[in-house]
């Protein structure tokens, strides 16, 4: 093996996605052309205002709230409602396979609630969703866990001058996979007498309940502002979009040719003349460079 070659492009033999990401992240935070292919958002020009790599949002509003008590009761009621809806809806995004869980740990079964009661008995709730222990642990939606430890590869906060030239912001979360269905999620979860679900549910859905959180309009403690801390500006939900990385593991794949971030990112570095990044976000991504 030539370690010259070792993350280069479609005949990488690299595993790593994180590396590929890395590339992407350090092309997408110089563009200033960027337009979203979606429902509201139309005729609208945005900016790269600011991007992030493998922000941990939801977690970090919980280190910065001060009342975590209130932030984790906020977290389990949406994600409560948000597990009734998929089931109810048999939601696109997720795999429900009703089975009897009457032989399953009970302590690997989440019994559906309506969020956490105001008498919460011994459970303290001012813990991180991941140190909760027996007293809280029936508590523990799974996903509410998964929304406080999912990561996206890459954050993109948007910018672009509105009515008034006053300044408008949307953020948008970007997946890096090889393959369709790369990252699931499955747990059980108890709908009553010993009945339930085994549910899958795809990443790229918990990465949108994030952004419906953080960002929703409803009153709460669980609040993403963008401005100058000063005058704290709204922030739009773009979404999650997912980019399929081409490559010789998968060269059939209609995506994103990894050689070729290999090539702009070198110029890049090198401070070649380079053409202008263009890119367009709607549930897949549009690079043109």
């Amino acid at each position: 093996m030539n370690i010259r070659n070792y993350s280069y492009g479609d005949a990488s033999v690299c595993r790593e996605k994180r590396q590929f990401t890395v590339y992407l992240y350090e092309i997408l935070e110089r563009c200033a052309r960027v337009k979203i292919d979606k429902e509201g958002f139309a005729n609208k020009n945005y900016e790269v205002e600011d991007a992030y790599y493998e922000p941990a949002l939801l977690r970090e509003c919980f280190d910065d709230a001060a009342d975590k008590a209130a932030f984790n009761r906020e977290l389990i009621g949406y994600a409560d409602a948000k597990l009734k809806e998929l089931i109810r809806t048999k939601h696109a995004g997720v795999k429900l396979e009703e089975i009897s869980l009457k032989d399953e740990p009970k302590e690997e079964v989440y019994c559906l609630k309506n969020g956490i009661p105001e008498d919460a008995g011994e459970a303290d709730l001012t813990k991180h969703i991941n140190g909760w222990g027996k007293a809280e642990r029936h508590f523990r939606n799974p996903l509410a866990r998964w929304m406080m430890n999912v990561k996206p590869d890459i954050a993109l906060l948007l910018k672009r001058k509105g009515v008034k030239k006053k300044d408008e912001f949307v953020l948008n979360m970007i997946e890096c996979v090889y393959t369709e269905g790369e990252e699931n999620y499955t747990f059980l979860c108890e709908t009553g007498k010993g009945k339930g679900y085994r549910v899958t549910v795809s990443r790229k859905l918990i990465l949108e309940y994030v952004l419906e959180l953080l960002i929703s309009e409803r009153e709460g403690v669980i609040k993403l502002t963008a401005g100058d801390g000063i005058k704290p500006c709204s922030i739009e939900a773009g979404g999650a979009s997912t980019v399929f990385l081409k490559s010789d593991r998968n060269p059939n794949t209609d995506g994103l040719s990894l050689t070729k971030i290999s090539d702009y990112r070198k110029k890049l570095v090198k401070g070649d003349k380079i053409k202008e990044v263009k890119l367009v976000l709607s549930d897949g991504m549009e690079l043109n460079i």
